[in-house]
């Protein structure tokens, strides 16, 4: 209580009874409740790499991958990009005549949602197309080397991995 200028008691409002001071709590607590849940689970998120692997065979890429740390129920935007080359050489002897390089890129955007172990456990195959020149009217022998890798990236957490 606070004395007037004429001696009359006027009762002093308190903080959290002030209408606009407690809506303004009230937000900052539910932003900070919010932001620091989300920067909880995209904390602890990554993939595990003894559970994840890639294989091209043919014209197709498969990928295989887990990340745990999610929150349960919540949606994961995962991007999946594979690149593929393949070099050749056609040689005569000891003389290589053609050296040729061709390449390809594939990007796959996905959401999976986690399940009640925070866990998104996906196997995903993928078309890449990548054919080396036909070498016609040479007299030589043709050797081929095939090179892939591929990129996971979580768009919500930061999350990534590669795999050879």
């Amino acid at each position: 209580m606070t004395m007037s200028p004429v001696g009359a008691r006027v009762p002093r409002r308190s903080f959290m009874t002030h209408p606009v001071s407690w809506m303004t709590v009230v937000i900052l607590a539910t932003g900070w409740i919010l932001v620091s849940g989300d920067a909880a689970w995209a904390a602890n998120a990554h993939f595990i790499p003894e559970a994840s692997s890639a294989a091209w065979n043919g014209d197709t890429v498969t990928v295989t991958f887990r990340e745990d740390g999610l929150g349960a129920g919540t949606q994961a935007a995962i991007r999946v990009d594979a690149r593929g080359s393949i070099d050749g050489t056609c040689s005569k002897g000891d003389a290589v005549l053609i050296a040729t390089h061709s390449s390809a890129t594939v990007t796959d955007l996905s959401e999976y949602q986690a399940d009640s172990a925070a866990s998104v456990t996906v196997s995903r195959q993928l078309a890449m197309t990548v054919r080396p020149p036909v070498v016609s009217g040479l007299d030589c022998t043709m050797r081929i080397t095939r090179t892939f890798s591929v990129s996971l990236r979580d768009i919500g957490t930061g999350a990534t991995l590669e795999l050879p």
